[in-house]
């Protein structure tokens, strides 16, 4: 797909699910105005104008990314229900990430030594 399709995408989702709120009347107005044409192309009709939309549109996309990449996103995903305690045997080939997002396999056993 290209971006702008990607774009145009998250934003109808985040209207559909109303994941968004919309208070500007100049942007509703232009989201209104926003048609298919004979080729399949999300545009604006004729005469009107797709500045705020698209500027919506990659305000969720930025948004989204910055989501992604946050620290606390990062550690939910590392986080795993465990219902025993670690074994040594368990952190013999552990991933660490270091500060420029890099992983490579650690020994961690000295730690439980």
């Amino acid at each position: 797909m290209r971006n702008r399709d990607i774009l145009l995408a998250d934003l109808e989702e985040y209207i559909r699910n109303q994941k968004i709120k919309i208070n500007s009347k100049r942007t509703l107005n232009e989201l209104m105005t926003f048609i298919m044409d004979e080729k399949g192309k999300l545009i604006a009709d004729v005469s009107c104008y797709d500045d705020l939309v698209m500027a919506l549109a990659v305000s969720i996309y930025a948004y989204n990314k910055i989501r992604e990449a946050s620290p606390s996103r990062y550690m939910e995903r590392l986080k795993k229900p465990q219902s025993n305690y670690l074994k040594i045997d368990d952190i013999s080939d552990f991933n660490v990430r270091n500060a420029f997002g890099d992983i490579s396999k650690e020994d961690m056993k000295w730690l439980m030594s």
